[in-house]
């Protein structure tokens, strides 16, 4: 991340449609945001899971707390781009329909919590909800927080004016707001659900998100034919620098030729094992990795995927999506029926073509697979999805830093203690033998041959050195 931006998030209720998802994920006018946060996003029944993509890291409730019966309908995706996983950590929070990570911000002592709520309308989970935050979660570790989501509730403290409905558990959603001091960033009579010209999807901040928004409103331009409306919500939070992101390795395409002609050069010598320590040994483990590292990044490109869109995404998805926006709005300003059947057509159309196009690339590359890519077509057909991102290890490591920890301790334990049983603890030694004391020609000559003296030194001086070395190796007194 070498240039600094403002933390940006889209907000939107997809109702559960997969082309609707893919096109929020795919379409490139999605790159700019920082976080996505849905509601009722589509969810595979086939493979149990939220639609991955590789430019989007999936953040979605904790598995415990998925029912088997009950797909999670509130998710967060984080831009790879824009937000690495050294930035962020997950907070496991016990509902199926409420996602929340922390942020690492720069111009900020305490991270950024943004939580992203889904209330279903059939059910009650603004008090369990309620009630877990209060006993989990202090504000005063939260520089900015964020909840934001689809709350299904009535209020005229958000509704339009000519919206006279109050449900009664919008109450304790203002009350709970009112425990951490939030506030409305969305303008009150600002409608998001226009099937009902009401307001449901809500974004909440504290003071200091209040004062960081720079953009908080309906993002027309990046609607996706929803049943409700996206919000987007510009903040002056500058996230922390990580350093530079580089795109992995494609080793397919290395060159092995040159890979092995170079890589000798970069070699370290050969350790020599009678005279090796442990120091040099570290040095001669990172002057291999060094001289590995160096060849292949001599001789292999790294991966250049596109950016925000997958292979089957074309220019023409992208054009048809905002003709579909365009028709869109021309139905709400004139509310005639012809209008509103051009722009269902025109929807249904892009919908299918997005369908058609998925089907066509799948189509076209099991046709050009040959023995190498043949294999790919297997991957891909038995494969289940899951998710890349862990959001905890062992119940409680979320950072990347403590997962490290943990992977450590895992794979590189401490060495267990010696196992002394066949120690006993009295020993009776044998006794003495006794050995003769006679020095042989034989012993004096070999002392001599290893004590090896200096041409320098005298007959006297090799003399004393023969006999003191002859009294070191057999215990001699002359």
């Amino acid at each position: 991340m070498n240039e600094s931006k403002p933390l940006t998030i889209l907000q939107y209720n997809v109702h559960k449609s997969q082309p609707r998802t893919h096109s929020v994920l795919n379409d490139p006018d999605s790159r700019k945001y920082t976080l996505l946060l849905l509601q009722e996003q589509y969810w595979s029944e086939y493979n149990k899971s939220n639609l991955q993509h590789p430019s989007w890291t999936l953040i979605e409730p904790p598995i415990s707390a998925q029912l088997p019966t009950k797909q999670p309908r509130a998710v967060i995706y984080a831009n790879k781009k824009l937000l690495p996983t050294a930035s962020y950590a997950q907070i496991n929070l016990p509902f199926s329909d409420v996602v929340a990570i922390t942020i690492k911000t720069s111009n900020k002592l305490k991270p950024t919590l943004i939580i992203n709520i889904y209330n279903p309308g059939d059910s009650n989970l603004i008090t369990p909800l309620r009630q877990y935050l209060h006993g989990n979660i202090n504000k005063e570790d939260y520089e900015v927080i964020i909840m934001a989501g689809d709350f299904n509730l009535h209020h005229p403290l958000w509704n339009p004016l000519h919206y006279h409905t109050h449900d009664d558990r919008a109450d304790e959603v203002i009350e709970m707001m009112m425990e951490y001091e939030l506030t409305l960033l969305l303008p009150p009579d600002t409608i998001t659900f226009p099937t009902a010209g009401t307001t449901i999807d809500l974004i909440w901040g504290n003071k200091e998100a209040e004062q960081g928004v720079i953009k908080c409103h309906i993002a027309k331009e990046n609607d996706h034919s929803s049943d409700h409306l996206p919000i987007e919500t510009i903040l002056n939070l500058q996230l922390a620098q990580v350093g530079n992101m580089q795109q992995p390795l494609n080793y397919a395409k290395t060159n092995w030729k040159i890979l092995k002609a170079n890589l000798p050069t970069y070699l370290p010598n050969i350790l020599d094992p009678e005279h090796a320590t442990p120091d040099t040994l570290d040095q001669y483990a990172e002057d291999l990795t060094a001289a590995i590292t160096k060849a292949l990044q001599e001789t292999t490109p790294r991966k250049r995927p596109s950016p925000f869109s997958k292979r089957w995404w074309n220019e023409d998805l992208t054009k048809q999506r905002r003709e579909v926006n365009q028709c869109r709005r021309r139905y709400q300003r004139s509310r005639d029926d012809r209008d509103r059947e051009e722009w269902k057509n025109r929807q249904q159309q892009y919908f299918g073509d997005i369908k058609k196009a998925k089907q066509k690339t799948w189509r076209n590359f099991v046709e050009k697979a040959d023995e190498k890519t043949i294999w790919k077509v297997k991957k891909y057909m038995e494969s289940v999805p899951t998710s890349t991102y862990i959001p905890t290890l062992n119940g409680y490591a979320t950072s990347n830093e403590e997962k490290t920890k943990e992977f450590k301790e895992a794979f590189f334990p401490p060495p267990p203690p010696a196992n002394l049983m066949d120690i006993r603890e009295t020993v009776e030694y044998p006794e003495s033998v006794a050995c003769s004391s006679r020095i042989t020609m034989h012993q004096l000559q070999k002392a001599v041959d290893k004590t090896a003296p200096d041409k320098a030194a005298g007959p006297d001086e090799i003399s004393n050195r023969v006999l003191k070395k002859a009294s070191l190796s057999y215990n001699i007194t002359f």
